[in-house]
């Protein structure tokens, strides 16, 4: 948890000791240090690799402080940046936020700050009901903010897991409000390159809404930023089973196309309950991303209309050439499939790569990704 230490009437953040973790595949509950926040380890019980994430228990000693001008209420939650707090306006406005806040020393580790940074400022030039709005971000008392707009619902991840996949109309529904969020992402120039279920929140009122721009990167650099800090050469940038090919090879490749693939493997995971690929490991999940097919839809899901179906597969078509042409056509190809979703989409069906050399350049992937994880731990130890 945070704590606090008085220095010259100042207030500086720092973290506790240790933090309990609870492993994803296993639920194994586990206590690590602070210094492992940000980094990924081995859970002690089944060996699988899980992102040490800084938790914090009810006695929060930060409730009821002021950051940024925001109050801060309860916690929400904790990810591997730091903690999510319910927050009002300090000026009486009754205007709420969710306050995301890392300490200095989480802020000191790899691209922690510069990935921290990014999602605020990315977050800040889109104004869409789709996507989760930013209020403000700073630094105060050797902690650095992030006001986010409130979203009073789940994330998608945590919708399934308690209640299983939705029904195909609700998750077409849903699929729908993403391709919109991903239009308005787009038109400004950015790729999201992190879609997965739990960068979903589902509002109140059922709106979906897109957050966490932290992986984004920016198609036409402003002031010649395009996020290529973020990445180390052969060093996949992402979710794994939820990653297009091309992210896998490269996360400085992926385009606009590489958030409809990902769109795809989201609808397909909320309606089957089912992740399109999972393995061992991440290496493992990233060469059946590159190799394999998905598992056919009409053998998860009861009576899955053709249509739907189809739309799923065009979206996660390896061949990025060969998914829908932008966001705004996968978005008219889910409405088609909502007002008839019985009908087959003609020439929604990609060819897969064959051959020889695509199975030789596949292992020369899977061997520069290893490479690269192994390069991305040692650089991040």
């Amino acid at each position: 948890m945070f704590t606090r230490y008085c220095c010259s009437n100042r207030y500086i953040f720092t973290m506790s000791l240790s933090y309990l973790q609870t492993c994803d595949a296993c639920r194994h509950e586990f206590a690590a240090g602070a210094h492992a926040v940000g980094r990924t380890i081995a859970c002690p019980h089944c060996r699988r690799p899980l992102e040490v994430v800084a938790t914090v228990p009810a006695s929060d000693r930060l409730i009821g402080q002021v950051v940024g001008g925001w109050r801060l209420n309860a916690r929400l939650g904790a990810g591997a940046f730091g903690i999510v707090y319910r927050a009002t306006a300090k000026d009486g406005s009754g205007n709420n936020a969710a306050v995301k806040l890392i300490s200095e020393a989480m802020a000191k580790r790899g691209k922690i700050l510069e990935r921290f940074q990014r999602e605020a400022e990315l977050g800040g030039k889109v104004s869409h009901p789709n996507v989760v709005g930013t209020r403000g971000f700073g630094t105060e008392r050797g902690a650095h903010w992030l006001a986010m707009e409130l979203v009073d619902g789940p994330n998608l991840a945590t919708l399934i897991e308690e209640d299983g996949p939705l029904p195909w109309q609700q998750a077409l529904d849903i699929a729908i409000h993403i391709a919109r969020a991903l239009e308005a992402v787009h038109a400004l120039g950015i790729v999201h390159r992190d879609l997965k279920p739990a960068n979903v929140l589902i509002g109140s009122d059922g709106t979906a809404k897109l957050a966490d721009l932290g992986l984004a990167k920016q198609l036409e650099p402003d002031e010649g930023d395009d996020g290529a800090g973020l990445t180390m050469q052969g060093v996949p940038l992402g979710s794994p089973a939820f990653m297009p090919p091309e992210q896998v090879r490269s996360a400085r490749d992926a385009t606009t196309q590489a958030d409809l693939y990902s769109l795809g493997a989201t609808l397909y995971y909320l309606i089957s309950g089912h992740l399109p690929f999972d393995g061992k490991n991440p290496l493992d999940i990233m060469g059946k991303v590159l190799t394999d097919e998905p598992r056919p839809l009409a053998e998860l899901v009861d009576a899955c209309p053709p249509g739907l179906a189809d739309a799923v597969a065009w979206l996660m078509a390896k061949d990025a050439a060969a998914r829908p042409a932008d966001a705004t056509a996968a978005r008219t190809m889910l409405e088609q499939v909502q007002i008839d979703p019985e009908a087959p989409l003609v020439g929604s069906t990609p060819t897969a790569p064959s051959g020889l050399l695509y199975q030789v350049i596949v292992v020369a992937v899977i061997i520069l990704v290893a490479v690269g994880v192994i390069a991305a731990a040692l650089y991040l130890s």
